[in-house]
């Protein structure tokens, strides 16, 4: 049997409306009257194989109260959140029957008028006719309670910092408005810190971006685009925050699975509920994920359940391509800062889209050659090998130009894409770095100019190919483009582009940041995304290898694992350095200890000498050998706890 409730209008874009003067108490418990509900109606079943849900539900995760409420106009309140979230408010309320109340949530404010900001989500509804109401607002008609009622909406969500409030009767005061954040409820351990408050708060909004972003799939933003795209920092952003999410990642896997075409391309949004076409490098992260999900987790499952499909990808690919360069699509490297804020391109004019797609063909080649070696596949673990040489071969043809040491036109993109793809002849790699170091520290006055492709590139390689100094100083600068502007601008999360203007306050996309975080400067080494280097999958071998900036006195950071916590944190003490290392179960690590310009250096574990005059010394349980290099000594460690001391001369 059926019958009206109080839920009277739902909808992710508008919002809830509820009349509790509809609701009928105890209509789900035994003894209820439901003589004037109405008999249900039959319906065809929708077909399909009924499932049980793979991940965890979306639920309250964490409430916070606003930290002030204003009243810009008589008769409207405005709740102010000093963090951005997705979600709603529970109000407390106390007042006759049939009052109305009008509940608008935004993530700007007017600072003339002190009343709310809607106008972005006015143009994606009424303005166009999609909608009828008012987008991102709740509508909730009082019953009257002479105790006092709460009311909080459900099946919908909004941006959150800002909240409106008409008709309350009274004065709103902050004991009757609470905050309520919602998201996949996923395991959300791990964090990082350092010396410099600026990368904490970057980190920071990194984080709030995964969590606003955690609904099912990875959202792409909170008020505009409620769904997943698969493009490339979207997804290596959502990763790089290192959070242990193996359900919520399994989950999308099959979604992209599911939205797969016939003809084997991947539409750039999954699930498949909205058409924007395919495209090379968005569906490229196809094979990507799989394999650095293989990886991080360890799950065999992964490979064998999708290996067919990154097949059909593959096959799709090749048939759009000329001679191994594909030279179909519609995107491209995303997202490259202008001039200034406001002007940054959507396409980039100086990259190639076809250099990016192509590297994505050679990307997806080289992983199914890896995949097929794994699942014991050893003629097509041979094809793909060969397909990849070739495809390799035709981009260095094609857009490598030996004389200058550049790529295509010479864009940071067009430079570093290839090398994060380990694909340049090894004679020009040092040259084509220093022509990419040059274009961020001259051309572009210490920054990145580079897409959603070219900037994960960069923090893949800088560090590594001995630039980390260069990435510091990148990612502590303040100016625009970088992170440290959004922080200077009062961000709370990560935006959609390098300048606000009217894109998304919240957007994984450049949340790829945190690679650098946990990778580089704690040295908690993860699987290569773009990169063709492997991990011992599911943390079975472990590097921690930290970068050590000058100007930095400690950092560190931990995570959680399949096979337990692993963590990584140093700090410099009078004139040495202290690194302290977790090892979980049923692992091993190479702990590099950096020698911070030390010579003739002794390393101590606790108080036994484990390094001393250029040899490894026995006698620390779980420690079994070392070698010293350049900047580094790195020992062969057992799982434990560990806390090495260096000390050496100047």
């Amino acid at each position: 049997k059926v019958s009206g409730g109080p839920v009277v209008y739902n909808d992710i874009f508008g919002g809830e409306t509820y009349d509790a003067r509809l609701e009928q108490p105890g209509w789900a418990e035994t003894g209820f009257d439901d003589g004037h509900w109405d008999n249900a109606l039959i319906k065809e079943e929708p077909g399909g194989d009924m499932a049980s849900q793979v991940l965890e539900p979306i639920r309250v995760g964490q409430t916070m109260k606003p930290v002030k409420i204003t009243q810009p106009q008589p008769g409207i309140f405005v709740c102010h959140f000093d963090q951005l979230f997705g979600g709603w408010i529970r109000l407390g309320v106390k007042g006759p029957e049939g009052t109305q109340l009008t509940i608008n949530y935004s993530a700007r404010i007017y600072k003339e008028s002190g009343l709310i900001d809607q106008r972005r989500h006015m143009r994606h509804g009424i303005e166009d006719g999609t909608y009828d109401r008012e987008l991102e607002t709740d509508y909730y008609t009082l019953k009257g309670d002479p105790e006092g009622e709460t009311y909080e909406p459900r099946f919908t969500y909004h941006p959150v910092q800002y909240v409106q409030i008409k008709g309350y009767p009274g004065e709103l005061t902050l004991q009757d408005v609470e905050g309520c954040v919602i998201y996949s409820d996923a395991d959300m351990y791990g964090d990082f810190s350092c010396s410099n408050p600026l990368l904490n708060q970057i980190h920071q909004n990194v984080t709030w971006t995964l969590i606003n972003g955690s609904y099912g799939f990875p959202l792409d933003c909170l008020h505009r685009e409620h769904w997943a795209w698969t493009d490339p920092g979207t997804v290596a952003g959502s990763l790089y925050t290192r959070k242990h999410m193996p359900l919520f990642w399994t989950k999308w896997l099959m979604d992209i699975a599911d939205a797969q075409w016939e003809n084997g391309a991947i539409p750039v949004i999954a699930p498949y509920y909205i058409d924007f076409g395919t495209d090379p490098a968005w569906g490229g992260n196809y094979p990507i994920l799989v394999w650095y999900l293989h990886q991080y987790y360890g799950d065999m499952r992964i490979l064998e359940e999708h290996y067919a499909g990154m097949t059909r990808w593959m096959d799709y690919l090749t048939s759009i391509a000329e001679d191994h360069i594909v030279v179909e699509g519609s995107l491209g490297d995303h997202m490259v800062p202008g001039s200034a804020p406001g002007e940054e391109e959507y396409l980039s004019s100086e990259t190639p889209p076809q250099l990016v797609w192509t590297g994505y063909y050679y990307r997806g080649a080289a992983i199914m050659a890896e995949v097929a070696r794994v699942l014991g596949k050893s003629e097509d673990a041979g094809y793909y090998q060969q397909l990849a040489e070739d495809i390799g071969n035709a981009f260095n043809k094609k857009w490598f130009n030996a004389e200058k040491n550049i790529y295509a036109s010479g864009s940071q993109t067009a430079n570093i894409w290839p090398i994060a793809l380990g694909i340049v002849p090894g004679e020009n790699e040092d040259a084509l770095m220093k022509n990419i170091i040059n274009s961020i520290e001259k051309e572009y006055n210490g920054h990145f100019h580079t897409g959603n492709t070219g900037t994960n590139s960069m923090i893949d390689v800088l560090t590594e190919y001995g630039y980390g100094d260069v990435m510091y100083r990148v990612v502590t600068s303040t100016d625009y483009p970088g992170w440290g502007y959004m922080v200077k601008e009062g961000a709370t999360t990560i935006w959609e582009s390098w300048g606000l203007t009217n894109n998304a306050e919240s957007m994984i996309m450049w949340g790829t940041i945190d690679e650098f975080f946990y990778n580089d400067l704690a040295g908690i080494k993860g699987p290569e995304y773009n990169q063709p280097g492997y991990m011992d999958p599911g943390f079975r071998t472990i590097s921690i290898m930290p970068y050590v900036p000058e100007d930095l006195e400690f950092a560190g950071a931990s995570l959680r694992t399949v096979r337990g916590i692993v963590s990584s944190n140093w700090k410099k003490k009078d004139g040495s350095l202290i690194l302290e290392v977790t090892l979980p179960a049923n692992s091993r690590a190479l702990v590099s200890v950096p020698k911070i310009g030390l010579s003739d250096v002794t390393i101590k574990e606790h108080n036994t000498t484990l390094w001393q005059e250029g040899a490894y010394v026995e006698g620390v349980a779980g420690i079994t050998g070392g070698i010293e290099s350049t900047d580094y000594v790195t020992f062969e460690a057992g799982s434990g706890t560990y806390k090495f001391q260096i000390s050496g001369s100047d």
